[in-house]
């Protein structure tokens, strides 16, 4: 057994050869663990991160869009109609969860019908 004072990036990096994983599983894998190592040293636990210098692996996006016939059966098998309206919301505005949960009633104008977002992934791009 590998103590943490003798660990090193490339013990991860050998550990994860065996391992059938895409590069983003192996990019989400490395920021697991060293933000676990971050917090032991928050905590006093260790006096530095053994894999601070460790770079990840690019991750890659899935590009996968649900065929309308799919998406009618998601709605279908849905029994919650709030959860059910959350999730036509997220198909009709092409915006995030996190953006749609987080709508408020200043984030609304009835008069034209539309949800003008003030806190979005790209407001400091547009402002």
């Amino acid at each position: 057994m590998l103590k943490v004072a003798d660990l090193k990036p490339f013990n991860v990096s050998n550990w994860m050869q065996k391992k059938s994983w895409s590069d983003t599983t192996k990019n989400k894998a490395i920021g697991i663990l060293k933000r676990a190592f971050d917090w032991a040293v928050e905590e006093g636990l260790l006096q530095e991160n053994p894999l601070w210098t460790m770079k990840r692996p690019a991750a890659t996006r899935r590009e996968v869009v649900a065929t309308a016939e799919q998406r009618d059966q998601i709605l279908e098998a849905v029994r919650d109609q709030e959860f059910k309206q959350f999730l036509i919301t997220m198909s009709q505005t092409g915006a995030r969860p996190g953006e749609i949960a987080a709508v408020t009633a200043k984030d609304v104008n009835l008069q034209v019908g539309v949800w003008i977002l003030q806190r979005h992934k790209t407001a400091k791009k547009t402002e």
